[in-house]
């Protein structure tokens, strides 16, 4: 904790364990010191179940546990949506497409400029707003697409499925739009990599294998098997 009130961290400080780590500061709301921290979980679970926020999670990269501060979708959570400007994601002419292209471009180049003039900003503001703006435009688009097919129910699939603000504003929507909408559970959102990556074992399996000289085509059935 910032405020240095953590009733067992001083035990772990003291003892053999103790091992200089480097204090994480990119998140707004603390800093994580490793060197103090035994992987209670107490800080997780006051940010999550006393605060309401996700601002902490106890995460493993390259082998190594710690309490983190928390992905964009829990820093989002956080944070202000509308307070960072972005374009918005609609293609002229065409209702029910969109492109991240000018979007992207705009947090990239908002970051940029604030490192190199060396200007402090809120995350928790810029991964909300940036959300937010993507939310919209799927949602938007959505609904249209419902409106225009005479939907009788809505789904929500894939790995951006569990994105916490693309789920509210659907459900949002589907309310306004009185129709059902269907939501996989956070464990069931698979990556769309992973899916093509089950989809490959299967085919493997099933002796169907293409040689290096097969172009990729997008559009190419699943059960077309002919090489």
């Amino acid at each position: 904790y910032k405020n240095e009130d953590c009733s067992i961290e001083q035990r772990y400080y003291n003892s053999p364990l103790y091992a200089q780590l480097p204090r994480d500061t990119s998140s707004n709301c603390v800093e994580i010191d490793p060197d103090k921290c035994i992987l209670c979980g107490e800080c997780v679970r006051t940010c999550r179940q006393v605060q309401g926020v996700g601002a902490l999670e106890i995460r493993t990269e390259n082998g190594l546990t710690r309490v983190r501060a928390a992905g964009q979708d829990a820093l989002a959570q956080t944070g202000r949506a509308g307070t960072v400007a972005f374009p918005s994601a609609e293609v002229r002419g065409a209702p029910l497409d969109f492109s991240f292209s000018g979007l992207k471009t705009a947090a990239v180049n908002f970051l940029h400029n604030a490192q190199q003039k060396g200007q402090d900003f809120c995350r928790a503001d810029f991964a909300a707003s940036l959300m937010d703006s993507v939310a919209q435009a799927l949602t938007g688009r959505l609904e249209e697409a419902a409106r225009q097919v005479q939907a009788t129910a809505l789904v929500l699939a894939g790995g951006v499925s569990a994105n916490s603000v693309l789920r509210r504003r659907a459900l949002e929507m589907a309310q306004k739009l009185d129709l059902p909408l269907y939501l996989p559970p956070l464990s069931l959102c698979g990556d769309n990599a992973a899916m093509i990556a089950a989809q490959g074992f299967f085919e493997l399996s099933a002796g169907h294998i293409a040689p290096s000289s097969l172009n990729a085509l997008a559009t190419r059935e699943i059960e077309d098997n002919e090489i």
